[in-house]
């Protein structure tokens, strides 16, 4: 099975720093909804839930909790972003996505403008669902998995593989903390099996404890490592760490909750303290990136308070993934973070058109 309880990156500080916050701005007060326009459809998504991801099919306008099977192409869940079908959250499509418009005014050497924000309309943005693009300079991409630590502990010439040791992560779990660096890695031509050794401390307020070394050969292509126990696991649900081994690598993966940062000198790793004030904002999880992602349709808190505001950027989205069929290109804006009736918040009007240019 697919589906991994990720976030999705791209306004990760935004959402990691003020998520908590926004869900405080319950409602807001309702406006008057424009009327419907022949050119685009308009969904109201119901991503409210704080865990679960809800499939929108952009065709039909129908949503599904089943991302293995059900039918969709994006998925959203509250401001942890748009996932697309086929990517590292779920599902088994080849959705591919491009930013087609940023629209313009909205930001000034990246910090937002409140004044655009406050003054700006859904309709004053709708032709942007409907105008032509020339795809040959629109670049289309899928959904990546951007790792806390990944490969970033060592580095390659060739056949030979150079772990760094003076890279360290600290691992926040739970309440614990702990320290993780790479140690070794010796790679068996005749077997094609890899040994991995990585050193494993604790890290209190008395500062960082003593280093346990955990070597293992893995039969397979990934394993588990639980930090408490400076051990490898059986059950993924009792690991802090994945090792996935591939031929593009080796990475380290955040498993149940678990988030990292670094990678910390020696030096560097001294001078941490774990009671330094907000010091869990330094931590970060796995998350999946994409153009939604890294292009935020939102903006938090321009004027103020918890409110979302949306920016009105355009996306392309390719049902199939091939730009040479242009008939399953659909353009979708993100235009209202709250319900159109009732102004609760995680209920996100999407506005979806299908490209006419062939």
């Amino acid at each position: 099975m697919k589906f991994k309880l990720l976030v999705l990156a791209g306004a990760v500080s935004l959402v990691t720093a003020c998520a908590e916050e926004a869900k405080t701005e319950d409602k807001v007060e309702v406006t008057p909804a424009p009327e419907p326009s022949a050119a685009f459809a308009t969904y109201t998504v119901d991503a409210s839930d704080n865990k679960a991801y809800v499939g929108v099919n952009l065709t039909t306008g129908e949503t599904t909790a089943d991302l293995e099977n059900g039918s969709w192409h994006i998925a959203v869940r509250r401001l942890d972003g748009i996932a697309l079908n086929g990517g590292v959250i779920a599902g088994k499509s080849n959705v591919t996505a491009a930013l087609a418009s940023d629209t313009e005014g909205f930001y000034v050497n990246g910090r937002p403008v409140a004044a655009t924000f406050e003054n700006a309309t859904p309709a004053a943005y709708e032709q942007l669902l409907t105008q032509n693009y020339d795809f040959a300079t629109i670049e289309f991409s899928g959904e990546t998995m951007n790792y806390a630590i990944g490969k970033d502990w060592y580095t390659t010439s060739g056949r030979t593989i150079t772990v760094d040791a003076n890279k360290h992560w600290v691992v926040m779990a739970g309440d614990k903390y702990f320290v993780v660096k790479g140690n070794a890695i010796a790679y068996n031509p005749q077997t094609h099996q890899s040994t991995l050794a990585f050193d494993i401390a604790p890290l209190t307020s008395a500062g960082v404890g003593s280093y346990t070394t955990l070597t293992h050969t893995p039969a397979g292509t990934s394993y588990s490592i639980d930090l408490n126990t400076s051990s490898v696991v059986e059950t993924a649900a009792d690991a802090e760490l994945t090792i996935e081994l591939s031929k593009a690598g080796y990475n380290i993966a955040l498993a149940n909750g678990a988030q990292a940062y670094g990678s910390l000198t020696a030096d560097e790793l001294a001078a941490v303290s774990v009671d330094a004030p907000m010091f869990f904002r330094r931590f970060d999880g796995d998350r999946a990136q994409n153009v939604f992602t890294n292009n935020a349709w939102f903006e938090y808190g321009v004027a103020g308070g918890h409110k979302v505001w949306p920016n009105y950027r355009t996306y392309a989205v390719d049902l199939d993934g091939d730009k040479a069929t242009l008939n399953d290109i659909f353009f979708v804006q993100a235009v209202n973070y709250y319900h159109q009736d009732t102004g609760t918040s995680g209920h996100i009007t999407l506005r979806v058109s299908q490209n006419q240019v062939q």
